[in-house]
C-alpha cells in the first residue's frame, strides 16, 4: 500500500510538546495588572437567597470589587439565552425559555448557582473575602429526579413552566404504532436510565479578560471549542458589535462538547474587567468544575419493542424524559432533538412513535457531551434488541441480521423521517464478527473461568448523524513554496496540526 495512502497511520506532530509539558493553556496566560476572581455559590439545590451583608467582605484586604445579581440588573443584562431554538428539531415553540442568570437575583435553582463574584489582588484574598459575605437561605423543595420531574405534584423549577416541561418533540405515528403493537406476538418493555455525567476535562474551565476602556474592546482568553461562536454570544448578551470582542482560545485540555458554552462565569469576568479596567482572571477548581460545568446524558426512557413470532421487528414505542437542568445551555435542545432521530437505529419497523420530553430539574444544566443525544438513543434501542434476543432465545447477532435495513433499500427514509444515504450493515457485521473472533469466544470464556474470572461479550450497532454542521477552509501558497491554511474550526484534540 502506498506510503501516503488514505487510511495510513500518521504520527501526530503536536504530541511531543504536550508530552514535554510545553502546552499553552489559558492558565498559562498572565497579563500586567491582572486580578483574580472567585465565586460564592449556593450550597442548596433550591432556595430563596438573601444577601444581608457585603461590607465586611468589601473591606477585606485586597478586595477590589464584589458583583451580585443587583449589579447585573443595574446594567440591564437579562441573562444568557439558549442560542439554538427547539423549533430547529421540529418541536413547537416553548411557552417559556428562561435565561441563564450571570448572577442569581433571589433564588438558587441548583447546587453551585452563582450568588456573588469577588475580585481581589490575589485568589486567596478573593476566597477569604467570599467567606465574609453574609447570606440567608430559605430552603425550598427541590426536584432532582428526571423520571419524576413530570409526575403530578412535582415541585416546579420555574413557576412559569407547567409540569417542568420545556418542550416535547414527537416523531412517527402514534395511532399506527398503537395498532401495530395490538397485533404483535411479543412485546419487550424496559425502563432505561442514561445517568448524568460530567465531562470532567483535564483542563478546568478558565477565562481571562482584558478590557480596553479607550476603545471599549475586550480580549477574551478562554478554553472554548468554538471561538467564533463565543464572540457572537458575548455580542448578543451584552448588546455590542462582535468587533468589540476578540476571542483567543489556546490549547484546550479536553472539550467534549462541554466547552461550547458561554458560561455565566465568562460573562461575570467581562463585567468585572469593564468596571476595573484591569485584566480579570478566573480558573475553576475541580469541585467548581463538577458543580458548574454543563453535564451530559440524564435521561429516563420507557421503551417498547413489538415483534412477530419469528423475531421480526414490527413497532417501536419510546417515551423519554430528557433533563435540561435548571437553566438552558447554549445548545440546550440539541441532545434531545438530535437523539430523537436515532432511536430507530439501523432497523426496519412498520410503525414508530417517539416522544422526547425535555424537563427542568434542580440540577446543573445539560449540554452536548460526546455525541449530543445520539449515544443515549442508540443505548435504548440496542438494550431493547438484546432483551428481545434473550427473551425469544435468538442469537443477538442473528436477531439484528433479521431486522437490518437492507443495502438494496438505500437511500432509506426511516419512520422518523431521517434519511440514510447508504449502509451495508450485514457486511460490516460480517467483518466485525471476524475481527472479534466471535466463534472463539466460548473457548476464551472457559479459559478465563479456569483462572477464577468472568468474561462477557456485548453486541451493538451504532449509527451517527453526519454533517449537521459545515465550515470553510482555504489554502494560500506563497512564492517560496510555503502554504498557509485558514480554517474556521478550532483544534481541541483532533490533530489539526498533523492534518
Amino acid at each position: 500500500m502506498a506510503k501516503f495512502g488514505v487510511g495510513q497511520p500518521v504520527p501526530r506532530t503536536e504530541d511531543p510538546r504536550f508530552l514535554k509539558g510545553q502546552g499553552h493553556y489559558v492558565d498559562d496566560v498572565n497579563l500586567p495588572g491582572q486580578v483574580h476572581g472567585y465565586f460564592l455559590r449556593s450550597p442548596h439545590a433550591h432556595a430563596h437567597v438573601h444577601i444581608v451583608g457585603l461590607n465586611a467582605a468589601a473591606a477585606a484586604p485586597g478586595v477590589l470589587l464584589i458583583l451580585t445579581g443587583s449589579d447585573v440588573d443595574a446594567e440591564g443584562i437579562a441573562g444568557i439565552p439558549s442560542f439554538i431554538p427547539p423549533m430547529a428539531f421540529g418541536a413547537p415553540p416553548p411557552k417559556h425559555s428562561p435565561l441563564n442568570p450571570i448572577l442569581i437575583r433571589d433564588r438558587a435553582r441548583h447546587v453551585g448557582d452563582l450568588i456573588a463574584f469577588v475580585v481581589a489582588e490575589t485568589l486567596d484574598k478573593a476566597k477569604d473575602a467570599a467567606e465574609l459575605i453574609e447570606v440567608n437561605y430559605e430552603i425550598l423543595p427541590a426536584i432532582t429526579s428526571t423520571a419524576d420531574a413530570t409526575a403530578p405534584g412535582a415541585h416546579l423549577v420555574w413557576d412559569e413552566v407547567t409540569a417542568n416541561t420545556w418542550f416535547t418533540v414527537e416523531r412517527g405515528d402514534q395511532a399506527s404504532t398503537d395498532a401495530t403493537f395490538e397485533g404483535a406476538t411479543h412485546i419487550i418493555r424496559r425502563t432505561l436510565v442514561n445517568n448524568r455525567v460530567s465531562a470532567n476535562a483535564m483542563e478546568p474551565r478558565a477565562t481571562l479578560i482584558d478590557y480596553a476602556q479607550a476603545t471599549d474592546h475586550a480580549t477574551v482568553y478562554t478554553e472554548v471549542q468554538a471561538p467564533h461562536s463565543q464572540r457572537t454570544h458575548f455580542s448578543k448578551v451584552f448588546g455590542k458589535p462582535e468587533s468589540h470582542f476578540r476571542v483567543i482560545s489556546p490549547d484546550v485540555g479536553g472539550g467534549f462538547g462541554m466547552k461550547n458554552n458561554l458560561f455565566p462565569e465568562d460573562a461575570a469576568c467581562y463585567m468585572a474587567a469593564r468596571r476595573l479596567c484591569r485584566p480579570v482572571k478566573w480558573v475553576a477548581d475541580r469541585t467548581e468544575s463538577l458543580m458548574s460545568d454543563s453535564h451530559g446524558r440524564d435521561t429516563s426512557t420507557k421503551g417498547e419493542l413489538a415483534l412477530d413470532a419469528e423475531g421480526k421487528f414490527l413497532g417501536l414505542r419510546i417515551a423519554t424524559n430528557h433533563a435540561v437542568g435548571a437553566y438552558l445551555g447554549e445548545a440546550a435542545p440539541v441532545p434531545a432533538g438530535l437523539g430523537s432521530t436515532l432511536y430507530v437505529g439501523v432497523y426496519e419497523f412498520a410503525a414508530v412513535h417517539i416522544s422526547v420530553n425535555t424537563v427542568f430539574t434542580n440540577t446543573t444544566f445539560i449540554g452536548p457531551y460526546r455525541g449530543a443525544g445520539r449515544p443515549e438513543a442508540v443505548y435504548v434501542i440496542e438494550r431493547l434488541v438484546d432483551a428481545a434476543a434473550r427473551e425469544l432465545g435468538i442469537d443477538p447477532i442473528d436477531i439484528r441480521r433479521r431486522n437490518y435495513i437492507p443495502a438494496s433499500a438505500m437511500p432509506y427514509e426511516t419512520k422518523v423521517m431521517s434519511v440514510y444515504d447508504s449502509g451495508e450493515f450485514d457486511r460490516i457485521t460480517d467483518r466485525t464478527v471476524a475481527l472479534a473472533d466471535i466463534n472463539g469466544f466460548p473457548a476464551r470464556r472457559k479459559e478465563t473461568e479456569s483462572r477464577g474470572k468472568l468474561r462477557g461479550i456485548g453486541h451493538t450497532y451504532f449509527i451517527e448523524v453526519g454533517a449537521p454542521f459545515n465550515d470553510r477552509m482555504s489554502l494560500h501558497f506563497d512564492e517560496s513554496g510555503g502554504v498557509t491554511i485558514v480554517a474556521g474550526t478550532h483544534n481541541h484534540g483532533q490533530g489539526h496540526q498533523t492534518v
